[in-house]
């Protein structure tokens, strides 16, 4: 990695996976080279691993180009880190965002920074109904730009979908089957793709079913 970094102008991908004393010496190349790079890929656990994954992310990130961030699959990873998450929403430019939250606190507006729309394509992931406020934050902020949000493992039957109604680019949704989603499906004619796996015979009886391109 060290030659790459240190040969290659830009990179498409890096991926960043171990313990965090284990990878210490990849986050320091990181937070050294001027290699831009434009996806990110972090799964760092231990008791270290969110204040490493804060470093290797303003790193790169500080060296413009970054456009997709994945934590999808980090559930090692520490997501209860406050400042890993607030650090997250702060990255202006991501068009692409996979995170899986732990996190049970509301965001906190003071550590908010303005932000504009960028994300085209959000999945999100999580084992507690407490960090919805951060759901609800990625989506509103970015509203006006999402095409694509995935939303499998949220299992909310509210204010969620009434949300993704306002999203005027939206396109594909993945989602489980609860009654919410699937009243959302129905009557979102904008929607191209649609992946959950329900009994979706409702789905072909509503307006919804001409516009459809893909039903996984």
């Amino acid at each position: 990695m060290r030659a790459a970094l240190s040969l290659a102008p830009c990179l498409r991908k890096v991926y960043v996976e171990g313990e965090a004393e284990l990878v210490e010496d990849v986050a320091s190349m990181l937070s050294a080279t001027a290699c831009v790079i434009a996806g990110l890929k972090l799964s760092i656990s231990g008791s270290s691993g969110a204040a490493l994954s804060r470093t290797i992310l303003q790193a790169v990130h500080s060296l413009g180009g970054l456009k997709v961030v994945d934590f999808e699959t980090s559930s090692a990873l520490d997501t209860t880190d406050s400042e890993l998450l607030h650090l997250v929403y702060s990255l202006q430019g991501l068009r692409e965002l996979k995170i899986f939250i732990k996190h049970d606190e509301t965001p906190q507006q003071v550590l908010l920074s303005r932000q504009e729309p960028s994300l085209t394509t959000f999945w999100y992931y999580t084992y507690t109904v407490y960090s919805e406020p951060w759901l609800h934050l990625f989506l509103e902020t970015h509203a006006a730009t999402l095409e694509e949000v995935d939303l499998t493992e949220h299992y909310d039957d509210g204010e969620v979908y009434l949300t993704l109604r306002t999203l005027p680019k939206l396109r594909s949704v993945n989602c489980p089957p609860v009654p919410a989603a699937l009243d959302f499906i129905r009557q979102s004619l904008q929607l191209r793709s649609v992946s959950f796996t329900p009994d979706i015979v409702e789905i072909f009886d509503s307006p919804t079913a001409a516009a459809l391109q893909a039903l996984y």
